[in-house]
């Protein structure tokens, strides 16, 4: 099975700019102050669900670690965004094509009750985030719904002290990936799935014990050097191994997660 990248190629009414910036749901709180605010904002979302009698039941425990999950997602990319000063807003799915095709590079977070929880998180009533929801064109590029961190957000950021260090994201994005043959020169080529063997698991194992030594690293930046406004976030660490012409026999160099492999 052939899969897009992010990067690459989404469904026709789901494309975005080259600019936009996607939706990591691999972020989670590293500290007990982001921690408090991330159960805060979940506690309220429940409460609003019974507030608004939006469910009859309990979810079920399988059901209630993904939603939390997911709230968890997406209130640490929104107080990244926050954070280091980006404010073009943050592409996320609210397509079932998208968000309904489970592959081995999935997270929990990306899961077709999303689009409920951004309009929960985005209601008057919570009002934790503010987005603007994609619009289609049959004639070229359509835009991806994009969210921003409302003013609550990053009041409550404060309140609860928290910072860059405090969110981290390595631990749940993938360490393995498997590219497709290239159609051309030109073209960057799409993750292939694959089946978890030994050997993956060996590779995994290898790619991650890197990754923790690495986030353990004595490391410090001086921001002043900067010609931007926009702070680094020394913490965000993390190199995925990556695949070629879709065998595990080529490639396999080391690469950045933010890079454009």
């Amino acid at each position: 099975m052939i899969l897009p990248t992010i990067d690459d190629v989404t469904p026709t009414q789901q494309k975005t700019r080259r600019s936009d910036r996607f939706f990591d749901p691999s972020r989670v709180p590293t500290s007990s102050t982001a921690w408090a605010l991330v159960q805060e904002v979940i506690n309220q979302v429940q409460n609003y669900e019974a507030y608004r009698q939006k469910r009859q039941r309990k979810r079920r425990i399988a059901d209630q670690a993904t939603f939390e999950a997911t709230v968890t997602a997406l209130i640490c990319d929104l107080a990244h965004a926050a954070l280091t000063g980006h404010r073009e807003g943050i592409a996320v799915p609210r397509s079932n094509q998208i968000l309904g095709t489970r592959t081995c590079y999935s997270h929990p977070a990306l899961n077709k009750k999303l689009p409920e929880i951004l309009d929960m998180l985005s209601s008057a009533e919570l009002n934790f985030l503010e987005q603007t929801k994609g619009r289609s064109n049959p004639f070229g590029r359509g835009q991806q719904t994009l969210v921003f961190p409302s003013e609550r957000l990053q009041e409550h950021l404060q309140h609860h002290q928290v910072r860059l260090r405090d969110i981290s994201g390595h631990k749940a994005r993938p360490t393995i990936v498997l590219k497709a043959i290239k159609e051309d020169h030109r073209s960057k080529g799409l993750y292939k799935e694959y089946e978890e063997t030994e050997t993956v698991r060996r590779y995994r194992h290898q790619v991650e014990a890197i990754n923790d030594w690495i986030a353990e690293a004595d490391i410090d930046f001086d921001d002043t050097v900067l010609k931007t406004t926009r702070p680094i976030n020394i913490h965000d660490r993390h190199l995925r191994r990556i695949f070629t012409r879709g065998s595990f026999e080529s490639g396999g160099r080391l690469f950045g997660v933010s890079g454009r492999d």
